[in-house]
């Protein structure tokens, strides 16, 4: 939900202004509808200021906002023995929030056609959990916009320009640990049992990503686990993306 108030009209060189408040409220919370991208199950508040400044047939657009990240609704959990006892801690996912900058230009073709083109960013700020290969975004949109009274349909190309180099190799933080995602609850039950770890199975949460750190001269690890090696490889493909949105102004 969102609203956008005028503050400026346009005077001379002076540009139009104009005041934007998005509310953003989670489409999910379950994990298996995050996992297949429903967002961060969190709430964001979005505030920005948009400028135009229109010459002949051409039109300027600059904006930027801030997007303050609500907390997703599940931590990180950490299964430990220390000494006899066992410690289980949730550490909360902190997401970083957004300032976005991005310009524009429109040039009218038509009557109803319009060329459009624009490039925008976005900075993280403020504390955050680490995130490993964070690339900033870079990106620039070109395509064409069709105006019928209240409604405008555009189609456009975006290309991502500021990908990581795909295939370049790096160290990998998780080496060493063993990643047993894959391996079945039957089976990942009856290996902690033999490591005499009975008393984490019922803190395992379902459906997560589980990573193990491996006993020195442990039994064999069960079927399905997988020993990060010491480097990965990046695969940054298909940065380009056909983009078609449709609108109605009131």
């Amino acid at each position: 939900m969102g609203a956008k108030a005028r503050l400026l009209t346009q005077r001379g060189g002076r540009p139009a202004v104009a005041t934007v408040l998005e509310l953003q409220f989670p489409i999910g919370r379950d994990l298996r509808d995050l996992q297949h991208g429903a967002g961060t199950g969190g709430f964001d508040v979005r505030l920005g200021g948009v400028g135009e400044l229109s010459r002949g047939r051409w039109s300027f657009v600059a904006s930027t906002a801030f997007t303050r990240v609500g907390t997703p609704p599940f931590p990180d959990r950490r299964i430990e023995w220390r000494g006899d006892a066992l410690t289980v801690t949730d550490e909360p996912l902190i997401l970083p929030h957004r300032v976005d900058l991005g310009v524009g230009a429109r040039r009218v073709l038509g009557r109803s056609l319009a060329a459009v083109g624009e490039i925008t960013t976005v900075f993280d700020v403020g504390h955050r959990t680490r995130i490993v290969d964070r690339a900033r975004p870079v990106d620039v949109l070109g395509g064409l916009q069709f105006r019928s009274k209240r409604f405008r349909v555009t189609a456009a190309l975006r290309d991502h320009m500021h990908a990581l180099q795909s295939m370049e190799v790096r160290p990998s933080p998780l080496a060493g640990l063993v990643d047993v995602t894959a391996v079945s609850d039957v089976d990942l039950t009856r290996y902690l049992y033999g490591q005499g770890l009975a008393d984490a199975v019922p803190m395992l949460r379902l459906g997560t990503h589980r990573l193990l750190v491996p006993a020195p001269d442990g039994p064999p690890l069960p079927a399905g686990s997988r020993v990060i090696p010491a480097t990965y490889r990046i695969r940054s493909e298909h940065q380009v993306g056909f983009l078609l949105l449709w609108a109605m102004t009131f």
